[in-house]
């Protein structure tokens, strides 16, 4: 089986600190698919601008 995500362009999602583009998620999240149980916990995710103008970073 495979688990898949789905992603687009400028969805800000999430907000990270300027000083380390990291944002760590402590929400518990679970994934089945078919018999498989996943369970994610304390994810790293690294963010990125494709716009080299840090203003426009929130």
């Amino acid at each position: 089986k495979t688990v898949k995500g789905e992603s687009a362009k400028g969805l800000s999602l999430f907000g990270a600190q300027l000083h380390t583009g990291v944002y760590v998620c402590n929400i518990s999240t679970d994934v089945k698919a078919g018999d498989i149980d996943v369970s994610f916990k304390t994810v790293s995710l690294i963010a990125f601008n494709e716009k080299k103008d840090l203003t426009s970073r929130q």
